[in-house]
């Protein structure tokens, strides 16, 4: 069992340095988006991108180690937990300690992950909402005003009238 453990704790550490790298891409993503860098936010994302098809096989190999240590220790694999794992080593201060110091990062990384995408989404949205409104104020300047003609029934039968496109020059 203590091997299992070994190499959960060394699967975890391999997952917790790709989520770190998600992290600072993350933060820098940030900063690109409030720049309004469009090329650089491209190249954040295809890092991404890159980062978390490593994250899969890692991924795939805990769940392998956590079913490996469901028919050793008898327990079904979704109540095996870093939590559980460190109260099976208590007699064993140091795989303990680094359990708990992988569960406190791992909570850390995936809060600041969760805000920061929150963050992120956010500022994107906000950006988009503001392209909107500029093509909406573009096209209601390009528009020409609608003639006040009516018919019988009181219904609006104006036209916009002709004007000059936006881009028309006066030669």
């Amino acid at each position: 069992m203590a091997s299992l453990i070994e190499n959960m704790i060394s699967i975890l550490e391999e997952e917790e340095l790709l989520y770190e790298q998600l992290l600072g891409l993350g933060t820098e993503k940030t900063e690109v988006i409030i720049r309004n860098d469009i090329e650089r936010l491209q190249q954040i994302t295809a890092k991404e991108q890159e980062i978390v098809e490593q994250v899969l096989p890692v991924e795939k190999r805990r769940a392998e180690c956590i079913k490996d240590m469901s028919i050793v220790i008898s327990k079904p694999e979704e109540e095996i937990t870093v939590k559980v794992l460190m109260d099976m080593m208590k007699g064993k201060p140091e795989i303990q300690d680094r359990l708990a110091r992988i569960h406190d990062k791992f909570g850390a990384l995936i809060r600041n992950l969760r805000l920061l995408n929150e963050r992120n989404n956010a500022l994107i949205r906000e950006t988009l909402d503001i392209i909107q409104f500029e093509l909406n104020l573009n096209t209601a300047l390009r528009q020409t005003p609608m003639t006040a003609d009516y018919d019988r029934s009181a219904q609006n039968t104006g036209m916009h009238m002709s004007g000059r496109g936006y881009f028309d020059i006066k030669q």
